[in-house]
């Protein structure tokens, strides 16, 4: 958790289930981003590293930081309330590397879950099914995603 100017911010990053990030990573963190929009938002968030960093060394080729199976939850924390602003999936990873030291960075960008229903097409016909019924079984294999 990182406090800016009275605003505590909430950062949950992992494979599969985000976890409170890793010390490590907060430490890291120098900017954080998120987009909304009509149809999808989005968020990118931006690491300075260092060549023995564990970012570097230990995480990313762990695959911490790998684009669809790495889920990152934003929240802030206003009063004791938490507000959470993004629950989404990284979409890229890139990784700057600098001959200047504090320059090294890794930013990692992503979309909110409705991408997930975006990477499988499927074709299923529901013939003689109420509207709601349809509705819910275009949902429930997301079910497990929360």
């Amino acid at each position: 958790m990182n406090q800016l100017k009275g605003i505590n911010l909430s950062l949950t990053i992992g494979p599969g289930i985000a976890v409170p990030a890793p010390k490590a990573v907060v430490d890291a963190l120098t900017s954080v981003q998120v987009t909304g929009g009509k149809d999808r938002s989005g968020f990118q968030l931006s690491f300075t590293v260092s060549k023995n960093s564990p970012l570097i060394t230990t995480l990313l080729p762990a695959g911490f930081f790998d684009p669809i199976i790495t889920r990152v939850g934003i929240s802030v924390i206003i009063n004791g309330a938490p507000i959470q602003i993004m629950d989404g999936l990284i979409t890229n990873q890139e990784f700057s590397p600098s001959n200047e030291a504090g320059k090294t960075t890794l930013t990692v960008t992503g979309s909110d879950m409705s991408v997930v229903m975006d990477l499988i097409e499927r074709k299923i016909p529901y013939p003689a099914i109420p509207v709601i019924g349809r509705v819910y079984a275009i949902l429930a294999p997301y079910l497990a995603l929360g």
